[in-house]
């Protein structure tokens, strides 16, 4: 597991500080967000159980008053809330000049296991979509008496093993990683703190990647990863969770991230990284073409864990 450091004053120097200019005030009071009774997870969430197109979303025909936030390459956008806080981030990537292969090599990697792999309709049909998805890790929540790694005897779980030892998806899960340790140090120091009780505690539990803070990962194998309006409840509600795009798509034109409670929809090209508090702001994906892929890969640790 990924360890608490102090943020480098180069690295806040070189991207934290330029991003400034980019921040964007939402005027969200999260203080106000609904949650559970026991603060550690977010309210019951029914979604929406349909895509809306880009043109439903933004423009003049609009009934919904979103505005449209550009894909600028190389400039990390934070996202404030009404205190000036930041509360997600949209991270781009990492300046390694292999990143467009990385991407494409882990999109590559989930298309091929996806199609050896037989999944059941719960996981092809669910809350947030309709689109293969399998998680791997360990939580805590819907039923569990103590944390619990994740599904043992399924039998899609060697190929998700294999994905975790990818590495591409190494890089994937170290770049959010450390995003997190960058724009919230002291959030990723509290999961770096509680993840290390409960290991050191329950040496039954293992990590997915030793480069991350997360306790589990989700992936997206689509082939058309198009989520609908929904929060992930069950995480941590002041938690971030680390969502990277992944495919062939036009991402003018299809693949944004929709930020319902902050009004605003995001081009997310293929191989960039957001990282948001899913368990309280409602989000989807603008659909994308009939012939095009989009896969995603989202690190995250259920509120149960703290």
């Amino acid at each position: 597991m990924a360890e608490a450091t102090d943020v480098r004053t180069s690295v806040a120097r070189k991207y934290v500080a330029p991003a400034a200019g980019a921040a964007i005030p939402t005027g969200i009071e999260v203080d106000k967000a609904s949650v559970a009774s026991s603060g550690f997870i977010g309210a019951l969430d029914s979604g929406l159980r349909r895509s809306l197109s880009l043109k439903e979303l933004v423009g003049p025909s609009s009934k919904h008053g979103f505005m449209l936030v550009p894909y600028t390459a190389g400039t990390p956008i934070p996202f404030l809330d009404s205190e000036g806080r930041v509360i997600a981030v949209f991270a781009d990537h990492p300046e390694d000049g292999d990143w467009d292969l990385v991407a494409a090599d882990a999109a590559t990697a989930m298309k091929n296991t996806g199609a050896q792999c037989k999944f059941s309709k719960d996981d092809r049909i669910h809350r947030r979509g309709r689109f293969a998805a399998k998680f791997i890790g360990f939580s805590h929540g819907g039923g569990q008496l103590h944390p619990t790694q994740l599904l043992k005897s399924d039998p899609v779980t060697p190929a998700l093993q294999r994905l975790n030892q990818h590495p591409s998806f190494k890089r994937l899960t170290g770049f959010g990683s450390s995003v997190f340790a960058t724009w919230a140090p002291r959030l990723h120091a509290y999961y770096v703190d509680r993840m290390g009780k409960l290991l050191a505690h329950d040496p039954s539990l293992h990590c997915n990647f030793s480069n991350s803070v997360f306790a589990t990962a989700t992936y997206n194998f689509g082939p058309c990863t198009v989520c609908f309006k929904h929060t992930d409840f069950a995480n941590l509600p002041f938690g971030w969770c680390a969502i990277t795009a992944l495919g062939l798509y036009d991402y003018e034109k299809g693949g944004h991230l929709v930020l319902w409670d902050l009004k605003l929809i995001v081009e997310f090209p293929p191989g960039t990284t957001f990282l948001i508090p899913s368990a309280i702001i409602h989000h989807s994906n603008v659909p994308i073409g009939a012939k095009e892929m989009r896969y995603s890969f989202t690190q995250y640790t259920a509120g149960g864990i703290f």
